[in-house]
């Protein structure tokens, strides 16, 4: 009697406990709040991730959830809020005036994973999120803006020795030749000029030293 009264008792406890997840579901596929992996670890190692592209201590919850590639809904902010309270109990964050920054605690843990193989694997970055997809759009465009260019082209060759074409009609030449040659220059751009970004922090652009003479 009292082993079944037990397990009575275990089973009117499980259910309990399963009602309070830490990291409930969020809209999105494949978000790390589905896949069940948003933890501590991951947590500090985006805001880490987050201070170096930006170059300077303390980041917003957004951009935490942008780097964990997170959706803006209230399923993320309840996902991460008790892990940035223990980050914060544990003294390897702290709130900072743009948000949540790294305490020399938190680079000590980080590196401590690092050394041991501990260290998560985040979700693509923003940045790079962003480069693949405007190489995606500019892959698709290109050959778009290729096509028209030519069309145009061909009827600039048609009335270059004419006589009848206006001032106007060379005008309108003139701005649709500027337009579909900038589009062309932006793709190209794009596709052949925009390195893929890295984790490593932005150079800052150079400045000009100031003549002497």
């Amino acid at each position: 009697m009292a082993a079944s009264a037990k397990a009575q008792t275990a089973t009117r406890e499980r259910p309990a406990r399963a009602s309070r997840p830490r990291q409930p579901s969020a809209s999105g596929g494949g978000s790390v709040v589905q896949r069940g992996v948003l933890s501590e670890m991951l947590v500090l190692a985006a805001i880490a991730r987050a201070e170096r592209h930006k170059q300077a201590a303390g980041v917003s919850w957004r951009v935490v959830a942008e780097h964990l590639d997170l959706p803006r809904s209230r399923a993320s902010a309840e996902a991460l809020r008790p892990i940035v309270e223990r980050l914060v109990d544990d003294r390897v964050i702290t709130q900072a005036r743009d948000g949540w920054a790294l305490t020399p605690g938190g680079r000590r843990r980080l590196l401590r994973a690092r050394r041991t193989g501990r260290l998560p694997v985040l979700p693509e970055s923003p940045r790079h999120r962003r480069w693949r997809r405007e190489r995606q759009s500019a892959t698709e465009a290109i050959q778009r803006v290729r096509a028209r260019l030519t069309g145009t082209l061909a009827e600039v060759a048609s009335h270059l020795y004419s006589e009848s074409g206006s001032s106007e009609q060379w005008r309108r030449f003139g701005r649709r030749l500027q337009i579909e040659c900038t589009a062309l220059a932006r793709a190209s751009e794009c596709l052949n000029e925009q390195p893929e970004p890295d984790d490593r922090p932005l150079s800052p652009p150079r400045r000009r030293a100031k003549s002497t003479a």
